[in-house]
């Protein structure tokens, strides 16, 4: 299966920037070509990152959505809080993270 990290490495370019509208089109466009897995944001970088991650989840673009954080408990905190669905929190707490 190909995971796709276009809304997050793919925007990684100085200067350069989407809005959420934006994010959320290449999202749909993402989706309707046959991507089922995708890392969308880093949610603890920017507010802007967490909307667009809730909103992509709420939306079920993708059957699993990812979001990037370091190993620190606000990083953690941050995704935590973005409400993904279950199997994530469960397979975070069977590694005890």
């Amino acid at each position: 299966m190909i995971s796709d990290d276009t809304l997050r490495e793919g925007l990684q370019t100085p200067g350069f920037a989407l809005t959420i509208e934006e994010k959320l089109k290449i999202a749909e466009l993402l989706h309707d070509t046959g991507i089922r897995r995708a890392l969308v944001s880093y949610p603890s970088a920017h507010v802007s990152e967490s909307i667009v991650t809730r909103k992509i989840v709420d939306g079920k673009y993708f059957e699993k959505t990812f979001a990037l954080g370091r190993a620190l408990k606000e990083d953690i905190d941050a995704i935590v809080m973005l409400k993904f669905p279950l199997w994530i929190l469960e397979n975070m707490k069977s590694r005890n993270l």
